[in-house]
């Protein structure tokens, strides 16, 4: 199976696969939306194949479709202000909890959580971090780490008070 290329003139907003050929095999099982209900046409959201790289770019497509990496935009793309974005989001995701154990509206939460990715998704990429290696080192570094007993530095800095 080849993906087709886009329809004449519609090749800026195409998306994500963009005059790319994909072979599938019949043992492969793999779903690529060229046509979407969920979806606009320009987003080409193939949920088997798209990682973080693709979610960056998508995010980044969109903050230059608005304008924002413009200078005098209302919504300046610094380190900054992405990085206060970012924490506003993640407040509104704990205010959804405020007073309840359980959230009352899982459409809100999930729309709060996607807003909160998107800003880190623009942060990483602002900043020239490479998200998916840092998340994959972050893991290597927690599967080391313990957290029921202090650090090894304060365990050594007891054992000479004693």
């Amino acid at each position: 199976m080849q993906v087709p290329s886009p329809p004449e003139g519609k090749a800026q907003g195409w998306g994500l696969l963009n005059n790319q050929t994909s072979m599938i095999s019949n043992n492969q099982i793999c779903t690529i939306l060229l046509k979407s209900t969920r979806y606009p046409p320009f987003i080409m959201y193939n949920s088997l194949l798209m990682d973080i790289t693709d979610l960056t770019q998508a995010m980044d497509r969109f903050v230059n479709a608005k304008g924002w990496y413009q200078p005098g935009t209302p919504r300046p793309q610094t380190l900054k202000n992405l990085a206060a974005s970012l924490c506003i989001e993640a407040a509104e995701v704990l205010e959804l909890f405020q007073w309840s154990e359980e959230v009352s509206d899982p459409a809100a939460l999930e729309s709060e959580l996607a807003d909160v990715a998107l800003y880190l998704l623009q942060l990483t990429h602002v900043a020239g971090i490479d998200l998916e290696s840092a998340v994959l080192d972050k893991l290597k570094t927690n599967y080391h780490r313990t957290w029921d007993q202090p650090p090894p530095a304060e365990r050594d800095q007891h054992v000479k008070e004693d």
